[in-house]
C-alpha cells in the first residue's frame, strides 16, 4: 500500500504545482484509477476468503461411491458406426462397379 500512497501523492503534488485544468483532470483520473484498483483487490481478497473450501473436506480427497444392492453398472456404449447413404453402402465407400 505504501507503492499506492506514494504514487497518490506524487499525483497530487504534480496537480498542486500545475494549475491548469487538463493536468488536474488527469491527476484525478489517475487517482480515480487507483482507488478502483484497491477497491477491486479488496473484493477480491474477501470473495477469496468467503469461499475457500474447508480443510477438512480436502483431506479425504475423492469420494467413491459404490452403487447400491442389485444396480448393475451401466453398459459400455455401443461402437461408433459410420453415417450410411441412401444406397446402403457406407459414405466413405466406392459405389460398387456395375
Amino acid at each position: 500500500m505504501t507503492g499506492a500512497s506514494s504514487v497518490l501523492a506524487v499525483v497530487v503534488q504534480v496537480a498542486a504545482d500545475s494549475g491548469d485544468d487538463a493536468s488536474q483532470r488527469l491527476s484525478m483520473v489517475i487517482i480515480g484509477l487507483v482507488v478502483l484498483a484497491v477497491v477491486i483487490a479488496v473484493a477480491t481478497v474477501v470473495f477469496w476468503r468467503l469461499t475457500k473450501p474447508d480443510p477438512a473436506a480436502r483431506e479425504g480427497g475423492i469420494r467413491w461411491v459404490n452403487a447400491p444392492e442389485g444396480v448393475a453398472p451401466p453398459a459400455p456404449a455401443a461402437p461408433a458406426t459410420p453415417p450410411r447413404a441412401d444406397d446402403g453402402t457406407a459414405s466413405g465407400a466406392p459405389p460398387a462397379a456395375g
